[in-house]
């Protein structure tokens, strides 16, 4: 199924092929450099707040600890499980072989199909959370994933 998009509110950044094949590549390189993970973090953020939004979250809780804390750990430090299983997915990996692998739970691998269902009954659009629920279905590539959203139209940021 093709992806569906909200209003996105970066511009769209363009990739460099080489940091694909570079041998100082880091996890980065994966989503074409800490630019556009930065922009794909953004996005995933806003998508979160949209859809808590929708189901009466208090924007406080978001932008505290519980929420912003959260996130950034996920994303950004090497001990988070779900990122773990992200980079490994993005270097090529199943998600089978990942998940046989990990001592411990990574629980956004199974959070990812709840969000899907919220998203549909709160009607809200979520492109980066949607892509991630995909590549996790073994649906869509990561990389795939990446490029298209990074493609999407540019508008106004709300």
């Amino acid at each position: 199924a093709p992806l569906t998009f909200a209003p996105l509110t970066f511009a769209p950044l363009t990739f460099a092929p080489s940091s694909f094949t570079s041998n100082r590549c880091n996890s980065w390189c994966a989503v074409g450099g800490p630019s556009p993970a930065a922009a794909l973090v953004a996005q995933g953020c806003a998508e979160i707040r949209w859809l808590a939004g929708k189901m009466g979250a208090k924007p406080e809780t978001l932008s505290g600890l519980s929420g912003t804390g959260d996130i950034m750990l996920t994303c950004f430090v090497n001990l988070s499980r779900n990122r773990t299983v992200g980079v490994r997915l993005g270097s090529g990996e199943s998600l089978e072989s990942i998940l046989g692998s990990m001592t411990q739970v990574a629980e956004g691998v199974a959070t990812a199909g709840s969000v899907m269902k919220l998203a549909r009954r709160y009607k809200v659009s979520l492109p980066v959370l949607t892509a991630v629920a995909r590549i996790l279905e073994e649906d869509l590539a990561p990389r795939t994933a990446v490029e298209e959203i990074m493609n999407l139209p540019q508008v106004p940021e709300v």
